[in-house]
């Protein structure tokens, strides 16, 4: 059931997947391997990714803590894959370093250490794909919230 907690986390998120689109539209006026290009992804990923992440904490917030991926099916087999890997990328790579994006190893004996920072620009990203993904869950947002309002238009009382 929606609730005004709810309906303001959808609110929220419909400026994050709003703020995605435009920076991932923005990517293609940049060559692939630039600054530029890297740095309007990280922050598409960012933006599409942050709805789905903890946000509130406590009983007494005035938004839910995240959106329920559930509420945004259903999704290609392609734009499930995009969905997951963007939320692994942020959560692993992007926001936080873990080990395994990021490995290193020390060698006592030479005295030389060898690492493979994380790249985003190595990964495979479908533009076109992310642009349809994001513009899909949009879409569920102004649904939802539309829905929600509905409620008070047909009985003002309903809250």
């Amino acid at each position: 059931m929606m609730t005004n907690a709810l309906f303001n986390r959808y609110s929220i998120s419909s400026f994050d997947f709003k703020k995605a689109i435009e920076f991932a539209n923005e990517m293609s006026k940049y060559s692939g391997s630039s600054l530029a290009y890297e740095s309007l992804l990280t922050a598409a990923i960012i933006c599409y990714s942050r709805p789905f992440s903890q946000n509130e904490k406590g009983t007494n917030s005035l938004a839910s803590a995240k959106l329920c991926e559930l509420d945004f099916q259903p999704l290609t087999e392609l734009q499930s894959r995009i969905h997951f890997r963007c939320i692994e990328l942020r959560n692993k790579a992007i926001a936080h370093s873990e080990y395994l994006f990021n490995p290193t190893k020390h060698n006592i004996k030479t005295a030389t250490v060898s690492s493979a920072p994380f790249a985003l620009l190595n990964e495979p990203f479908e533009l076109s794909e992310f642009l349809s993904l994001a513009d899909h869950h949009l879409a569920i947002c102004h649904e939802m919230r539309a829905n929600y309002l509905r409620r008070f238009a047909v009985n003002p009382q309903v809250d």
